[in-house]
């Protein structure tokens, strides 16, 4: 009763300004976000809505096939925010990977010796953008065997039971054996969308795949996709993969709630019982009696708002991160001293 009264006071007891209250939110934060992008060719338009599909998602690498760019031409891949790092150019095909602009001090470029076989390393995280030519048969040169954590982003045209297709062909039985061989795991799930819709054959599907490495757990690396919209000019659909550790942060709305565990119950009895003699009992005393409870669960009673919540977070955790921080400053400081110098012309 008390808990159910110091939670909500009736609106016709005690009339306060209504405080604005924050909606339940979870976060999600990731270690790397990927689009892969078949455009066919782009135009000004499709640029600037790949630049704010890629801005809203939070993209942080862009894999863009058939791009129908030279080498001399490759400037031409303008996405906002993003530059392009690793790319092989073809007037009828070609790949390059765009990167997002805070990132270019983390990346390592991967040589392969495959034509449409583009590697780069951001921070820990291997990425690999792989197209296969439809004239062109499947090798298992095509897709350089890494260690973990790493992610491939392939367009084969390759068709295979275990993504959606009725039948299998030679292309599509050669990537499930690189799979299978090499322990990558197949992001795809039968719910999501296809990624390819065929104007000649009318038909959808999924030729657009994404591997992730496993670890010696045998676990799959933590990633998720997105199939979106198609671009107006290509048939194929972007589609957005998420990958690495997810670590949730649920923001609570800051209502204050009563914590009935730590309640004064016996001062509690007292105040009620001290002053409710004083009240007739009659249906016109009402809300003095509801004031009453209220006016002695504010005393008795603490109340208090957890702001943040993560899940399995601890003590413990909360003290190696601090010592982690710790470890971290006497190599953050040479640099900072560095730049100070620098700018002063001292040394």
């Amino acid at each position: 009763m008390a808990d159910r009264l110091c939670a909500s006071r009736p609106s016709q007891i005690r009339k306060k300004k209504k405080r604005k209250r924050d909606h339940h939110q979870e976060k999600v934060k990731h270690k790397l976000i990927v689009c892969q992008v078949n455009i066919e060719g782009s135009s000004g338009a499709e640029r600037d809505l790949l630049s704010k599909i890629m801005n809203d998602n939070k993209v942080d690498v862009l894999a863009l096939q058939e791009t129908h760019l030279t080498d001399d031409n490759i400037s031409k891949i303008k996405v906002h925010g993003f530059t392009t790092v690793a790319y092989s150019g073809h007037e009828k095909l070609g790949i390059a990977t765009p990167v997002r602009n805070n990132l270019l001090s983390n990346i390592t470029k991967i040589k392969s010796s495959h034509d449409f076989t583009v590697g780069i390393k951001v921070n820990d995280m291997t990425t690999f953008n792989v197209y296969k030519p439809p004239s062109s048969s499947c090798s298992p040169s095509m897709l350089p065997v890494t260690l973990h954590p790493s992610v491939y982003i392939t367009d084969f045209d390759s068709h295979h039971f275990k993504w959606g297709y009725n039948k299998n062909n030679s292309d599509g039985v050669c990537l499930a054996d690189w799979a299978e061989t090499n322990n990558y795991h197949l992001l795809y799930d039968a719910r999501d969308k296809p990624t390819f819709h065929s104007s000649a054959w009318k038909t959808k599907t999924t030729p657009d795949l994404c591997f992730v490495s496993i670890t010696n757990t045998g676990a799959a690396m933590p990633a998720s996709q997105t199939v979106l919209n198609c671009l107006s000019r290509s048939q194929h659909c972007p589609v957005l993969i998420k990958v690495g550790l997810q670590l949730q942060i649920v923001t609570s709305p800051p209502i204050p709630r009563c914590n009935l565990s730590k309640s004064n119950w016996e001062a509690y009895r007292e105040s009620v019982e001290k002053t409710v003699m004083r009240i007739p009992p009659t249906a016109a005393n009402y809300a003095r009696f509801c004031n009453l409870l209220i006016h002695a669960a504010h005393k008795n009673i603490p109340r208090g708002a957890r702001k943040y919540h993560i899940p399995c977070w601890s003590e413990e955790c909360s003290n190696l991160l601090e010592e982690q921080k710790m470890r971290a400053l006497p190599r953050l400081l040479p640099t900072y001293w560095t730049r100070n110098e620098n700018k002063d012309g001292t040394s």
